[in-house]
């Protein structure tokens, strides 16, 4: 029998599986504990203040699976240009085994409630900042003064070319995007030397 915290989790997993493809109005409550096989008294035990709460933490769970991915292609010393390509190919891949139903959750939810719901803004603004943050971290060593500012355009242009990627069922806006982002990056980093 799973424990109470496992059935927790699992109705995070699948709140945050279901607004990466279709956002935070069209998620119900019922889809995900049937998703979730979690039993139905357990909503509002687990996530007293509802649907709100339970976005609110699949919106961190998105965060630190970010997180660990941007961890892990920064950490190998790879340059400012190798992680932007990495990430958009990242990107590319989710969306095409997806078969382009699959988008960035943060950024659906963000389209539908952030002018709604100040804990859902402040967990949105809590994952693009820490996302921000690490890719400036990777950036850093290229791109000097500028890492910051690179690592917000370079994050805005593929979440960008991911919605637009989905609309079209192709990769080639990220794949577009991630070309003329490395051109961006390496005019920045000749303009450091």
């Amino acid at each position: 029998m799973p424990s109470p915290t496992e059935a927790r989790e699992r109705m995070v997993h699948a709140m945050a599986s279901m607004m990466r493809k279709q956002g935070y109005e069209a998620t119900g409550l019922t889809e995900v504990l049937e998703k979730s096989a979690a039993p139905r008294g357990s909503m509002y035990f687990y996530f007293p203040r509802g649907k709100e709460q339970l976005a609110t933490d699949a919106i961190r769970l998105s965060q630190s699976s970010m997180d660990r991915f941007l961890d892990q292609i920064t950490g190998q010393g790879s340059s400012a240009v190798e992680v932007t390509v990495a990430f958009a190919t990242a990107m590319a891949s989710t969306l095409r085994k997806s078969k382009y139903t699959d988008g960035c959750p943060v950024a659906t939810v963000a389209l539908e409630m952030s002018a709604k719901s100040p804990d859902i803004r402040a967990a949105i603004d809590a994952a693009f900042s820490s996302w921000e943050g690490k890719l400036a971290a990777g950036f850093e060593k290229d791109l000097g003064p500028q890492a910051t500012a690179a690592a917000r355009f370079v994050l805005a242009a593929l979440e960008g070319a991911l919605v637009r990627a989905r609309v079209q069922h192709s990769v080639t806006p990220l794949t577009e995007t991630s070309e003329q982002l490395t051109q961006y990056i390496l005019a920045v980093a000749r303009r450091k030397k």
